[in-house]
Formats: structure tokens, sequence, C-alpha cells
């Protein structure tokens, strides 16, 4: 009998990428959970064989209803989209986590549910005893605490996954992407980041996510209770990763370090943010050190299956320039 999984921003990157992976498993049955499903993203679900259905994370009850009858729910939420729509940091990461826990809150209240996993990140406060502040991530380590010390109960039925460094911000996020410098006569990547700081590369994200949320609900003996997992195939510098954009799309590039205010100052409040990351990033060197027992890809069995950093960029060659 086949069970059936609930993906949260089913037509988004991370959603997505669990959509497919899922629809590979002819003995799942997936339900992509969006709010509109009369926009074409949602048809183009529903033409794949994907079970279309509509719920706002702001409406806990629509959740509830959502995800009745689901083994498995994947739940994502999105900290830029409230930047995008003019709130600060601040504001973006308090609406994210009223959003996190209304999503926790009804996969809680659904009794055919086994599985939970919520796409998260280590918080930059928790992790720095409140030096290095990081909204967007803070936000869902809030979320994570809350679960805990509110739900025990789903707490036992989640894994929590950690998304590291998408491979497509060097093409498609602009404060992340090398630009040409025309006096110059070649491409340079401004970063607020001194250039021995590793990255926590994700890779090929719209691949990898999919591919960690199956092998997770493929192996709850591993992945349950309560358990971590971070999507990550390496963790290279950012001159390395700068090198190896270079080696793809056969552009001379150079690395150019810049302070947060600069960086802020040229990307205004989306700079500010990504600025607090990597200054945190430059002080805790590696999320792998943040928890014992963190699983990764050699855990869950996966290590052949994921497109690194080099591979994500090989694949959208035409687009890095």
């Amino acid at each position: 009998m086949s069970q059936t999984i609930a993906v949260l921003g089913a037509a988004g990157v991370q959603g997505g990428s669990v959509v497919r992976a899922f629809l590979k498993d002819k003995s799942w049955k997936v339900r992509g959970i969006t709010r509109d499903p009369s926009k074409d993203a949602a048809k183009a679900l529903a033409s794949q064989g994907v079970e279309v259905v509509a719920a706002n994370i702001d409406d806990e009850q629509s959740l509830i209803k959502a995800f009745e009858g689901c083994q498995v729910v994947f739940a994502v939420t999105n900290f830029w989209e409230h930047m995008f729509m003019g709130k600060d940091a601040h504001q973006s990461r308090d609406i994210e986590v009223e959003q996190g826990i209304k999503i926790a809150a009804a996969a809680s209240k659904v009794s055919s549910l086994k599985h939970y996993i919520w796409s998260s990140l280590p918080g930059g406060e928790k992790t720095s005893n409140g030096k290095f502040p990081v909204p967007h991530c803070d936000s869902k380590a809030i979320i994570d605490e809350h679960i805990h010390s509110k739900m025990p109960d789903l707490a036992k039925k989640t894994t929590f996954l950690w998304v590291g460094f998408y491979g497509t911000n060097l093409v498609y996020f602009p404060l992340c992407k090398p630009n040409m410098l025309a006096t110059a006569g070649k491409y340079v990547w401004i970063q607020p980041s001194p250039a021995h700081v590793t990255l926590p590369m994700a890779g090929d994200v719209s691949v990898n996510i999919g591919v960690f949320t199956h092998a997770i609900v493929a192996h709850p003996e591993v992945s349950l209770p309560a358990k971590y997992a971070m999507v990550l195939t390496g963790e290279p510098t950012m001159v390395e990763t700068l090198k190896t954009w270079s080696e793809v799309s056969g552009k001379e590039a150079e690395y150019i370090e810049v302070s947060p205010q600069v960086f802020d100052s040229l990307w205004p409040k989306f700079g500010g943010e990504m600025a607090a990351q990597f200054t945190w990033g430059a002080e805790v060197k590696s999320w792998v050190n943040f928890r014992e027992g963190l699983l990764g890809a050699k855990e869950l069995g996966i290590e052949n299956e994921l497109v690194g950093f080099k591979g994500c960029l090989e694949g959208l060659k035409e687009q890095l320039v």
C-alpha cells in the first residue's frame, strides 16, 4: 500500500527537489501544498502526477486539512519572501518563527503522521553565545527549540534537516554572483568574508535536498528520533569556490573582500543579512561541529547520489555569465 508525503513549497527550490525525488519512487504518492492551485506552477505539478492541495501557512486549520492522511510532511518556510515584501530582517525572522510554529502545530495534530522533516538551520545567535545574530538562521533554530520543548511527541517524529549554501547562489542570487568589472576586463566576486573562510556547500540543491529527504524517510532507524542531518557536499574556501566557478565558466575572476558595511551599501538590507551570516561563518568555522551525531551523506548511504558544486555549475554553464 502506497504512502503519502505532503510537501510544502512544492513549486520552490527545496520542495520541488523533494517532489521530484519522491515521484521517482512509485511506492509514494506526493501531495504538493500551495497557496493557489490555479497558478501555472501548481498546474505543472498536477500534470506530473502530484496531488495539488491548497493551504496557507498562516492558517493552521488549512494546514491540518492539507496534511490529513499523510504519513510524512516536508516543511519549509521562506524568510527571504518577507524581505522582498519590505520587511526588515528582524521582522522577517519573527514572521518566519510564527509560520514555522503553526506548521509544526498542524503536523502534530495529524494522527497519520509518522515522520516530520523540518528544513532548518543552525542559529547564529545560539552558536555564538549571542555574539553573531543571523536572523534568517536564528528563526529556524527558534522553531527547533519550540518543537523540542513544546511539542515533544512531534519532536520524536522529526528529522531536522540543515541545508548548506546553495551552489546555485553563484548563478541566480545577485549578492553571490560574480560580476564583470569592465575596466579590468575580468570578473570579480565581492563578498564580506576573508578569502580563507569555508562555505558549508550543499551543491545542487535541486537534486540533493530530495535525495537527502528520501533517504531520511527510508531509514527512520537512522534518522529518528529527533535527529539532525545536513545537506553538505564539501567545505571549500571562498577562493576555492571562485576557482571552481572560473574553471566551469572559463572566465578569469578575482576575489575581493569588503566590509559588511560596504556590502550592505551595495545591496541595502539584503547585503546586511548575508554579511551577518558570513561574519558568523568566519567565527564558527564549520557547521559540522555544532551538533554531535549530525547525519551526513555517508550515514544515510547516499554519497554517490549527490551532485556537488562543480556539477551544479556545469549543469548551468550557459547561465554563469
